[in-house]
């Protein structure tokens, strides 16, 4: 599915990235 897709390029790319698209 699309989640397990998301969690691996999550852990592929780390968390910065998400908490930068929350932070705005």
């Amino acid at each position: 599915t699309a989640g397990k897709e998301l969690a691996f390029e999550l852990e592929e790319k780390g968390y910065d990235w998400i908490k930068k698209e929350f932070a705005e």
